[in-house]
């Protein structure tokens, strides 16, 4: 199994290519989907689906430009309907980001190509937010990062109900290597060791 990590340029979100063989998943798309498709065309990728660790526009805001071309978009209920017209005071009067055609999480698992995708809900950043066990990686977008987590004064938002979901993804036995929506890789190791969060 192979992880490409693309960085969008605008609020710097990372994107996953995750890839077995010919069939790829991506994880969160940010504000430039041009660059993922030209690294599963340049690897001779075939996209699967998109996976939505959220309902943030940094990464959905080109989740339509999958679902034009027919690939599946997925996303919670709670996150695909959370208000759309204000995010970190920025005014979003064009909502075409949101008007992908989403099939809406409600397994925890999906069988997407050569690739087994563990689902399990994180709320807290968001109230439907997800990550994502695809290997040994666990991709966690805005729930938890390197030394961190996600901010809570959001629409959906909530530090207890964070603090609980920090508190169960650490207690996990496996040493998942963490891929976060924004900075650099962690593991759940690391995090029980020197998140601020935990301690």
């Amino acid at each position: 199994m192979k992880v490409k990590t693309i960085v969008s340029d605008y609020y710097s979100c990372n994107s996953y290519v995750v890839s077995e063989g010919a069939s790829a998943v991506i994880v969160d798309v940010g504000f430039d989907s041009a660059p993922i498709f030209d690294y599963a065309k340049a690897e001779g990728l075939v996209i699967e689906a998109v996976l939505l660790t959220h309902g943030h526009p940094d990464h959905v805001f080109k989740a339509k430009d999958f679902s034009d071309r027919g690939i599946k978009v997925y996303i919670t209920e709670e996150d695909y309907q959370m208000p759309k017209n204000n995010f970190f005071g920025l005014k979003l009067t064009n909502e075409d980001f949101m008007l992908f055609e989403p099939v809406v999480l409600e397994s925890d698992r999906l069988e997407l190509g050569g690739l087994t995708v563990d689902i399990i809900k994180t709320p807290g950043h968001t109230k439907g937010g997800v990550c994502f066990i695809i290997g040994d990686y666990l991709f966690s977008g805005d729930t938890l990062f390197r030394k961190g987590v996600g901010r809570t004064d959001l629409y959906g938002g909530c530090e207890k109900t964070l603090r609980n979901t920090i508190k169960n993804i650490l207690a996990i036995q496996h040493d998942y290597v963490i891929m976060p929506g924004h900075g650099e890789s962690t593991a759940i190791s690391y995090e029980k060791q020197h998140n601020y969060f935990v301690r």
